[in-house]
């Protein structure tokens, strides 16, 4: 099985160099992703985030937002089978790392830039699940009406879904909330 991953990598490397001489930022893109989900399969995550972050990174900037949450998921599966974290549920998997490392300014960025692509592509469920993590990040680091806002659009989400689970999850958040009762209807 080794050997056909180092086959796959070296067409895959040579496809990548081709579609970068012809100008095709999807393809080549695309091929770092594959390259990405390789070195995952093969354990290497350290080199496998390196390609992942490089695929995102021009996904983004040929405006390929499917794609880019793609990479976020998978940076988010690797950080899950390097077992440092025990949440990896969603797109926005790379803020819960954060947040599970106490890191709640940094889950509030990724959290919001997975939300702002997910919205972007009409991802509703995996928004509301952004959503949730935001708010969440939010009140611990006592931004409690904008963690009121999150939450409370999230729960509106899942309701529209009516997704009882995730609702009740929505509550018991809001419930954390230091605010007057009266502002948290």
């Amino acid at each position: 099985m080794k050997n056909q991953y180092e086959e796959a990598e070296v067409k895959l490397n040579q496809a990548r160099s081709q579609f970068e001489i012809i100008g095709d930022h999807l393809g080549a893109a695309q091929c770092l992703q594959s390259l990405g989900d390789i070195l995952r399969m093969e354990n290497q995550y350290e080199e496998a985030e390196v390609k992942i972050n490089q695929a995102r990174s021009q996904f983004e900037f040929i405006g390929r937002h499917l794609g880019a949450a793609q990479c976020l998921q998978s940076l988010g599966n690797i950080l899950w089978m390097k077992g440092r974290y025990e949440e990896a549920e969603c797109l926005d998997v790379l803020g819960n790392a954060f947040q599970a490392q106490g890191q709640y300014q940094q889950a509030q960025v990724a959290h919001e830039q997975a939300k702002s692509i997910l919205t972007r592509i009409g991802a509703l469920l995996d928004t509301a699940y952004c959503c949730t993590s935001l708010g969440t990040a939010l009140r611990h680091q006592g931004q409690y009406t904008a963690a009121l806002n999150e939450l409370k659009y999230a729960r509106e989400i899942f309701a529209s879904l009516n997704n009882t689970e995730w609702i009740e999850k929505c509550d018991e958040e809001i419930d954390l909330i230091p605010l007057p009762l009266e502002n948290k209807d």
